[in-house]
């Protein structure tokens, strides 16, 4: 008993001694306070507010033709205290860069080129989930390509222009339509319980639903007056398969 107690002073005298050297080590070498937003143009310590007022650019993506290069640039507006994310081009010759899409507080992201180079297709929640859409590279305003009850993500172009692949959060059993049926009918379910009958129940952060990424090929056309325009269907090339592709980190 003596030894346990002898212990515990021991560990408690340390501990204040910590406290004491944090203390003076703060009172030595106090740390710069964060200006206000007014005054973040002055020369000042690199702060809290400097590191969310950054612009932060994303994957650059050059043309087939190797003439241009597009990008993704996420700004914060810190009055409403949102995002926003558009797509830029550049061209490879060295010319200054000129803002492509301009959503207001909404995401572009994920550009790909056409074969030919003169459109670029992006994901985009303009509409209220991610859907694919498409903008010419010389102007004009951004077209929505896709209407899919499920949100569209990983997209990619085909050589020919004649498809566009994409993954969609789907159940193995169901198509993109009988997915957003199961999931409303879910969230307007007042019993919020779930039972779960096999590992794993959860990945990082969020509780597995039963849903699966899966494949899709969708078939497009180019429109010499409308632009580009669905073809056809989307086809699951995953059907029934219990599997994630891509698969999860």
């Amino acid at each position: 008993m003596r030894n346990g107690m002898s212990l515990v002073v021991a560990v408690s005298t340390f501990v204040i001694g910590l406290g004491f050297i944090s203390t003076a080590c703060a009172q030595e070498n106090p740390q710069p306070k964060s200006l206000p937003p007014n005054l973040l143009s002055e020369p000042h310590p690199f702060g809290v507010h400097d590191m969310v007022r950054m612009e932060r650019v994303g994957t650059p993506l050059p043309s087939p033709n190797g003439k241009w290069i597009v990008f993704s640039v996420r700004a914060w507006d810190a009055e409403a205290n949102k995002a926003s994310t558009n797509l830029w081009l550049v061209s490879t010759d060295g010319g200054a860069p000129r803002q492509l899409t301009s959503a207001k507080y909404k995401s572009d992201n994920s550009p790909a080129w056409s074969p030919d180079s003169h459109t670029v297709a992006f994901i985009s929640n303009r509409s209220g989930s991610s859907q694919i859409w498409t903008i010419a590279t010389d102007g004009g305003e951004a077209s929505q390509l896709t209407t899919f009850p499920v949100d569209a993500e990983n997209f990619r172009w085909s050589p020919t222009g004649s498809f566009l692949a994409f993954s969609a959060e789907v159940y193995p059993d169901a198509d993109m339509k009988t997915t957003a049926e199961r999931d409303k009918a879910k969230a307007d379910n007042p019993v919020k319980a779930t039972k779960f009958n096999r590992l794993f129940i959860r990945h990082w952060d969020a509780w597995e639903d039963g849903k699966r990424s899966h494949i899709f090929v969708l078939p497009v056309k180019e429109d010499k007056s409308k632009g580009w325009q669905t073809a056809g269907e989307p086809r699951d090339l995953m059907k029934g398969i219990d599997a994630d592709c891509p698969t999860k980190p």
